[in-house]
């Protein structure tokens, strides 16, 4: 290493991430006429441990750094004011002597780096190195520290392991653009979330019905009498058999008791139909592929009650008033269209219902309803086209006398034959009691 110039200590992660060392213009970089490039045994050491990294990418590159450095010899000139040299003997230097770890790969570089400086006095020294503690290290030293440019830094090569990653990484990505994607909502909102108000309902205490009862008393008592109480003219004069007076009057006491056991009846039909939700869903597939027999579980708190058909079930039929006394053939319309039955309380309310919709698909089945620890309502639906949806059959839930109307959180599992994973979601039903007009 005789002669002038400067001598450009090389890293090894100079070696191993920038392009390799006789393809840079080291003159024209260092601003210096000549230059002599250092190996020290230290380096050399690191690249033969990194050449068995678990790492692929750097155990490559520093296998390829000690073989090309093989092919070239020491002192040898590798291009034009640039030469290469492998001094050896800074092998015993002892970093303890410098004040440095003898463990460390760092400190047994700066430690040969300073050794070269002593034995080299005639030549500047400068550490070419990308470690930022090295760096620190070679300066608090009195080390000069260069850094390359970043454009003389090799393209990063992904090794096999990441290639591999990436690439099943865009196959799942591939994937899922060919599998369904499910969500579960409600058909009136098309949303999660769907706004109802139970209206109130009075149940008529017994001064109601008994007044309810003399009504219908007074309107089918005999003689028959007109809307205003006059008796008919046409049938005062008249009198049909006494026996006859006397069955009406009996079957018309059964009847109203029939009748007031049929207004009770009514009414709390009526107040179970108006507490009653008509819940209609809609299954929905945004993916880039049909789902295949999906099963549907959607789970529904056990404090409400759920069935697949309306609440309560029929309503009660209203019993027939008894026949009146026989006139004969000619009087019997007369006094039949006197006995029509007269409305009672307004007209029904009726069962609770929601938006109408079109009928459920032929390849869906269910609701199937089943009580365990929640209600569990489950479906099956052959086949959702990507980018389509099916209407579910609607079923009902029910808030018992007991129970407040308040919101319902439904919780929903998804399970498509063709998707690695099922899709699962919540519904708010938010259930709100209304306000009686009293």
């Amino acid at each position: 290493m005789g002669g002038p110039g400067t001598l450009a200590v090389l890293d090894a992660n100079v070696l191993i991430h920038y392009r390799f060392f006789p393809e840079i213009d080291w003159c024209t970089e260092l601003g210096v006429p000549q230059v002599t490039l250092v190996i020290l045994p230290a380096v050399v050491h690191e690249l033969d441990e990194r050449k068995w990294s678990k790492s692929e990418q750097p155990a490559k590159k520093a296998r390829s750094v000690l073989s090309r450095l093989r092919e070239i010899d020491d002192g040898g000139r590798i291009r034009e004011g640039t030469s290469l040299s492998m001094p050896l003997h800074l092998c015993q230097v002892d970093p303890a002597a410098h004040g440095l770890n003898p463990g460390s790969g760092d400190d047994r570089i700066l430690a040969q780096t300073l050794a070269l400086r002593a034995s080299q006095p005639e030549h500047a020294v400068v550490l070419v190195t990308a470690d930022t503690g090295l760096s620190l290290k070679a300066t608090s030293r009195g080390i000069h520290v260069r850094e390359l440019r970043e454009d003389l830094l090799q393209p990063v090569e992904p090794d096999r392991v990441r290639q591999r990653i990436a690439r099943l990484e865009q196959e799942v990505a591939e994937l899922q653009k060919r599998q369904p994607v499910l969500v579960l909502e409600f058909t009136s909102t098309r949303g999660e979330k769907d706004a109802r108000c139970i209206p109130a309902v009075q149940l008529p205490g017994d001064p109601d019905l008994d007044q309810a009862v003399a009504e219908e008393r007074a309107r089918l008592a005999y003689p028959p009498t007109t809307a205003t109480g006059v008796w008919v003219h046409s049938l005062a004069t008249l009198r049909p058999p006494e026996n006859e007076v006397k069955r009406y009057e009996r079957e018309l006491q059964a009847y109203l008791d029939r009748y007031r056991e049929w207004l009770q009846n009514r009414a709390a039909y009526e107040y179970a139909a108006a507490r009653s939700l008509q819940i209609c869903l809609r299954l929905s597939n945004d993916g880039g592929a049909p789902a295949e027999d999906v099963d549907v579980f959607l789970g529904v708190p056990s404090h409400v009650d759920v069935g697949d058909e309306a609440f309560p079930g029929q309503a009660p039929e209203q019993p027939s008033p008894p026949v009146l006394p026989s006139f004969g053939a000619g009087l019997a319309p007369l006094l039949a269209a006197l006995q029509r039955p007269q409305p009672w309380f307004g007209a029904p309310l009726g069962p609770w219902r929601c938006l109408e919709v079109p009928g459920a698909q032929p390849n869906v089945t269910g609701p199937s309803v089943e009580q365990k620890e929640e209600w569990q309502v489950r479906y099956h639906v052959v086949n959702v086209k990507h980018h389509m949806s099916v209407d579910l059959e609607p079923f009902w839930i029910r808030f018992p006398e007991e129970v407040r109307a308040a919101p319902l959180q439904l919780s929903y599992s998804l399970y498509p034959n063709n998707a690695p994973q099922p899709f699962k979601g919540k519904l708010l039903l938010d259930v709100r009691e209304g306000v009686s007009d009293a």
